[in-house]
């Protein structure tokens, strides 16, 4: 006997509604028999109010078995007035036979007149995971408040059909960033509007593409390059959209999990070393946090542009591992004098760039350590103290001190496309390799996140599907 599936989408504006139906239905549920697929839920405004929402999908052991849950007093008595799972809504999961449709009225469809007599009706599952209007169902992360790791939640969606100038994508990998940790932490440079997924980059097969998008067809393999908002697209999913200036076909040489770490990387040294600073040979580039991803970028970078990285790390632990990387000189800054060390490395001058993602109690020893109006570029807060200014230091050097993004070349079309082109060359001839830390399972991004915060990792960390 096929067994059945029900599906139920709702909102509700009244937050005791809400809880009554979070906390009774799944004691109804396996009352009747059904076990609980997938669950999700978060708050958001609609209609002026804050509307909660709830997604439940339930597997029973029969066709009747959904009829008389659906029927029976206990769930008609906190089954919510206002349902969205209504007039043909499909719900389809990988590897159903059938699927059930779900609503609150009776099918009205005008095309399927078969359907009218009754809110319940099985149809093939010739289409897996993919909704009659074009859309497909996506096992996605999503966090609908601020907080740890924890926070994350797995809910399944419906992945629409691309609009003008989007690009469905089926992912394969997943590349992992501090930007990442940061948004989950609503602690970013755009307030989180919840509920919220997470990800700039991915790599994997365009599904589907939208009107008026050029280049790129059903069946390319690409990635995404960290060219939006996050609060309009996001690369945590089994399936994403992504506007079409993100998406690029990445070089064949590249696997997937490598294609999933590179732009974030590679685009975020250059556009503050060679678009902006414009390094050259016989400059000297302090590059703290050595070992995380960008740094390493940055260690490339310079030296593909003839300058030479200096790289910062805490100990000693990685300073074989930097070197072989490409650094020139590894300073351990719990172990050394960080700016006596750069004055002998620079014959008492100074470096002409650092490029910081830390900032902190120690930035005033990267002015320090600069040449007179040098530039230091800070990209990132790992460090949770507040970073002094050294004025007098400043007025003695006259450096030039600039927060820097990534969307500084990202965020306009013509530097956008010179820099994928840029770091597509430096790959094609080996000058720039992707370092890649560790990799990991969709299933277990709670635990990636958790490593993510650890600041251990040596190079990129990528998730596969």
């Amino acid at each position: 006997m096929p067994k059945g599936y029900f599906f139920v989408e709702v909102e509700i504006a009244d937050p005791a509604a809400y809880e009554a139906y979070r906390t009774t239905v799944p004691d109804i549920i396996a009352a009747h028999g059904g076990r609980i697929l997938v669950r999700g839920g978060d708050p958001q405004p609609l209609d002026g109010v804050i509307s909660h929402r709830r997604r439940v999908i339930v597997e029973f052991d029969s066709p009747q078995a959904v009829k008389t849950f659906y029927y029976s007093d206990a769930y008609q008595a906190v089954r919510p007035i206002r349902l969205k799972a209504s007039n043909g809504f499909v719900c389809l999961l990988t590897g159903m036979q059938q699927v059930l449709r779900v609503s609150e009225q009776r099918v009205q469809t005008p095309s399927q007149p078969a359907l009218r007599t009754s809110p319940f009706e099985f149809v093939p599952n010739t289409t897996p995971s993919t909704r009659l209007n074009g859309g497909i169902m996506s096992r996605t992360i999503q966090f609908a408040q601020a907080g740890g790791p924890e926070v994350l939640e797995f809910i399944e969606m419906e992945v629409p059909t691309p609009g003008p100038r989007e690009v469905r994508i089926k992912v394969k990998a997943i590349g992992i960033s501090r930007a990442d940790s940061m948004w989950r932490n609503d602690r970013y440079t755009e307030p989180v509007k919840f509920p919220a997924g997470l990800g700039y980059e991915a790599a994997g097969i365009v599904d589907a593409v939208g009107k008026d998008v050029t280049g790129l067809a059903a069946g390319d393999a690409v990635s995404t390059i960290p060219a939006f908002s996050l609060n309009k697209y996001f690369s945590y999913g089994e399936v994403v959209l992504a506007p079409d200036h993100a998406v690029v076909k990445h070089p064949e040489s590249l696997s997937f999990v490598e294609a999933a770490s590179v732009w974030m990387m590679f685009i975020t040294a250059y556009g503050a070393l060679v678009f902006d600073a414009q390094v050259k040979a016989g400059d000297f580039v302090i590059i703290p946090a050595a070992s995380s991803s960008v740094g390493l970028a940055a260690i490339q970078i310079a030296n593909h542009a003839g300058a030479t990285p200096i790289a910062l790390t805490r100990t000693s632990d990685k300073k074989k591992r930097l070197q072989e990387a490409g650094a020139a000189h590894v300073i351990a800054t719990q172990e050394q004098d960080m700016v006596a060390e750069v004055m002998h490395i620079t014959n008492g001058n100074g470096a002409r760039v650092a490029f910081d993602p830390v900032g902190g109690a120690d930035f005033p020893k990267l002015i320090a350590a600069l040449t007179n109006q040098g530039i230091a570029y800070i990209y990132g807060a790992l460090s949770e103290d507040d970073t002094p200014i050294p004025v007098l230091e400043m007025i003695r050097k006259m450096p030039t001190v600039k927060g820097y993004s990534i969307r500084l070349v990202t965020g306009d079309e013509a530097r956008r496309k010179v820099a994928v082109e840029y770091v597509t060359r430096g790959l094609a001839r080996g000058a720039l390799k992707p370092v890649i830390d560790r990799i990991f399972k969709f299933d277990d991004m709670v635990e990636v996140h958790r490593y993510l915060e650890n600041s251990g990792q040596f190079g990129k960390i990528v998730v596969t599907l």
